[in-house]
């Protein structure tokens, strides 16, 4: 799938996909694998939704995808990417920075990580790792009222 010059959301589910922007709506079914690539330009948004199954995610400044149980979904280049971890599994995400200066921020319900030109949101998950590899990074850290 490919986006507009617009402002695109692109929508991953695992039995279906929709991508949709100013005068336009694809919507897919029962496909294993999808790409949606955001390359011609416009401020883009990618949704990626669970199932009951387990499923990874993981997220680079290029790309993102989500997968599990016969499915794999993919977006590359979107400005913005959102995950959520809310039908059950054990999901994991792995978010990845860039060479440049990136921030994180997590707490138990959420983390985000962003930086120049990406950030992605990862919601839900009992389980998030975070990868530095280069650049002055940020990390803030919130935990919960008990003992962590």
């Amino acid at each position: 799938m490919i986006d507009s010059p617009g402002s695109d959301v692109f929508v991953a589910r695992p039995s279906s996909v929709e991508l949709s922007g100013p005068n336009f709506h694809q919507y897919l079914t029962d496909f294993d694998s999808v790409l949606a690539a955001a390359h011609a330009g416009g401020t883009d948004l990618a949704y990626f939704q669970d199932s009951p199954a387990d499923e990874l995610f993981n997220a680079t400044p290029v790309y993102a995808t989500l997968s599990g149980v016969g499915f794999f979904r993919e977006a590359d280049h979107f400005d913005r990417v959102v995950v959520s971890s809310e039908k059950g599994g054990r999901d994991v995400a792995n978010l990845f920075d860039s060479a440049g200066n990136d921030r994180l921020i997590a707490s138990l319900v959420d983390a985000t990580l962003s930086g120049d030109g990406f950030q992605y949101l990862a919601q839900g998950f009992a389980r998030v790792n975070a990868y530095a590899i280069g650049g002055k990074d940020d990390a803030t850290l919130f935990d919960s009222i008990g003992d962590d």
